[in-house]
């Protein structure tokens, strides 16, 4: 690739972080993991080369990721900078989607394949069914964190949807909280999969809901200006909830957890478990699948004579 080409590559790169495809929530998680501090293109042959297959940045003079932002993938410590295993997927992903987006304009004759690291099984912690109860039972003291703690551990929102949701998501007379939009650091775009999901309220959290019902604004959750509650609020907020109920400190996706976790070991479809949860794909609702009791038993049971689908074991 000539200077002009890298130029024009660079160019190409401060487009498409511009490009209105990216505004909102999206364009903020983007660039959250994008070349402003992450991803570099540089002339420069003492730079470690991106993993990349094909001839990209295997021309001599030319690096894509520079060595101090991007670690090396061999070791536990992934470099000086420690960045897990997870955090360099998302700058090579980004990497991916600028490669591709190069392509699409011509500015490449073909889209490099990048091979990303393999990921160990993330472990989650979530609250026992007790735990839970306790949680929900004290934020009773203050209405709108009681609220929130429902919307989450009992309908299975993300810290951004619960951020984001406004009063005319919820369709009170059906039961049926719509997932629209979600808040990423201020910047409000659509849910982190992509797509609206439905979700049946629980008549407990229906209620709490009706119970804060005011007319600051559209947002659920909010300031007595009716500005938005920040990720620092819901931090501090949940601490204190937590805190109060004599439960150790997590944090909100603990509740989201918990949410899935609870569905699993009640015996709900996975498919299910997934729809609700508005997870990307069923290999993400699989890491919860281990605490559904029998499940393994049932599936055999099928085999025996004179069984159908639908019974139980």
């Amino acid at each position: 690739m000539t200077t002009n080409g890298l130029a024009a590559f660079s160019a190409a790169v401060d487009g498409l972080l511009a490009a209105a495809t990216f505004s909102g929530a999206l364009g903020a998680r983007f660039r959250a993991h994008s070349p402003a501090g992450l991803v570099q293109i540089r002339r420069d042959p003492g730079q470690r080369r991106v993993p990349v297959d094909g001839d990209l940045v295997g021309r001599p003079g030319l690096a894509v990721v520079d060595e101090p932002l991007l670690p090396r993938r061999d070791g536990p410590s992934c470099g000086a900078t420690r960045k897990s295993a997870k955090r360099i997927n998302n700058v090579l992903n980004v990497l991916s989607k600028i490669l591709r987006y190069a392509a699409e304009i011509e500015l490449l004759d073909r889209t490099p394949r990048i091979k990303t690291l393999k990921v160990p099984p993330q472990k989650f912690d979530f609250f026992t069914s007790e735990e839970f109860e306790k949680l929900v039972a004290s934020s009773a003291e203050e209405p709108d964190w009681h609220a929130a703690v429902l919307v989450a551990g009992a309908a299975g929102l993300r810290l951004g949807e619960v951020l984001a949701l406004e009063w005319g998501d919820i369709d009170f007379r059906n039961g049926i909280l719509t997932v629209m939009r979600n808040d990423w650091r201020g910047s409000v775009g659509a849910p982190k999969s992509g797509r609206d999901r439905k979700i049946p309220l629980t008549a407990r959290a229906a209620g709490a809901l009706k119970a804060i019902r005011h007319l600051k604004g559209k947002l659920v959750f909010c300031r007595e200006n009716g500005s938005r509650w920040t990720n620092t609020t819901m931090r501090a907020g949940i601490k204190r909830q937590e805190k109060r109920a004599g439960l150790r400190v997590t944090g909100w996706h603990a509740l989201r957890h918990s949410f899935c976790s609870h569905l699993a070991m009640r015996g709900a479809p996975v498919v299910a478990i997934k729809e609700l949860a508005g997870h990307s794909s069923i290999a993400v609702t699989n890491r919860y699948m281990h605490l559904a009791p029998g499940e393994l038993r049932n599936a055999i049971a099928l085999l025996e004579p004179g069984r159908q689908l639908g019974d139980r074991a």
